[in-house]
């Protein structure tokens, strides 16, 4: 016995992904743009059926980018191997691009230390 909502696989016409991208507060607007565009680009594929974008929230330690995608109702094997490239390709334009995720951290060290 089922106490509740029983989801049937077999009867939904689509599966959805779901994006959460934080980027540097320091990005330039252009930047910005550009990488919005080529994750566009990227979710412009046959295995995706539709898909929303948009910089969402500006906090003080990112900008946030959210958005989700919808793919066939494959098994989930095939849904996960589309979901690692999408992810991997973004990966990969914020490399080319020259976008980093927030929290990257920096290390500084000292070379001359003050004579005490």
């Amino acid at each position: 016995m089922v106490d509740s909502v029983l989801d049937n696989l077999s009867n939904r016409t689509q599966r959805r992904a779901d994006l959460r991208l934080e980027i540097g507060v320091d990005t330039a607007p252009d930047k910005v743009n550009e990488l919005l565009d080529g994750i566009r680009k990227i979710l412009t594929q046959p295995d995706i059926q539709n898909f929303n974008l948009f910089l969402t929230e500006i906090t003080s330690n990112a900008l946030i980018i959210t958005g989700d995608y919808y793919t066939e109702p494959k098994n989930i094997a095939r849904y996960n191997q589309v979901k690692q490239g999408v992810n991997l390709a973004i990966l990969r334009l914020m490399e080319d691009i020259g976008v980093d995720a927030s929290g990257k951290t920096t290390s500084i060290s000292v070379v001359n230390p003050p004579a005490a």
